[in-house]
Order: structure tokens, then sequence, then C-alpha cells
């Protein structure tokens, strides 16, 4: 379980040889499509999207269309993520993502003062 500001939607789908799904999304999100594996069609016309690509939906309904070419050789892997659009100024530098030039610089600041903690390496 993850706890979000905002509405997601975040959907992994494995598809056999010409399966075909047509998943449900609220007509408020900005919705995209990554390959994970294989190469799956998009939309009504099977825009191809291929392994490793990324592809936005256009915001014009309320379903996205995922398939897997009949003649796969193997099951095709998509993810299907989305949300609610934040419309909100974003700044960005090296690792870290905020909403203003001054943020970015506090982050640098916690960063190098130590206070966004630590990951322990494992034994």
């Amino acid at each position: 379980m993850i706890d979000t500001r905002t509405p997601i939607l975040y959907l992994h789908f494995t598809l056999g040889p010409g399966a075909r799904v047509r998943q449900p999304v609220p007509s408020t999100f900005n919705v995209f499509a990554y390959g994970v594996r294989g190469d799956a069609l998009l939309g009504p016309d099977g825009s191809v999207l291929r392994q490793a690509e990324m592809a936005m939906f256009a915001a014009d309904g309320d379903t996205v269309t995922l398939a897997a070419p009949d003649d796969a050789v193997a099951p095709v892997d998509v993810l299907l993520i989305g949300g609610v659009p934040l419309r909100e100024q974003v700044a960005r530098y090296g690792p870290f993502v905020m909403n203003t030039r001054e943020e970015i610089l506090q982050a640098f600041k916690d960063y190098q003062d130590g206070k966004m903690g630590a990951i322990q390496a494992q034994p």
C-alpha cells in the first residue's frame, strides 16, 4: 500500500499473444504506458510501444486499450501509470525535484547537512 497526496493509477499488465485489455481510467488523469518487456499495441489504432519506451495517452476518454500482437513469441509486460495533474511549477536539478529554485537549494543544503537520513548497508 502506498499513500499518495493525490489519486494515482499504477497497474502492471502481462498480456499473452493476442490478448487485449480495455482499462477504465478517470477522465481527469494524465496516463502513460511504459513497455517493460516485448512490444505492446496501444489505443484503437494499435500504435507500437517498444520495450523501454514510454507513451502518453491523450486525455480524451475514460478508457485506454493495451494489447499484445497476435504473433508475439512471449508475453508482453506493460506498466500503466497515471494521476491527477498537479499543475504546479517544477524545478529540478540533480536528484531533486521541487517547485522553486530556492527549494532546490534548500534540499541540497539539507542533504549536505545530513538531514535526509541514511540507508544502512546490509551485511
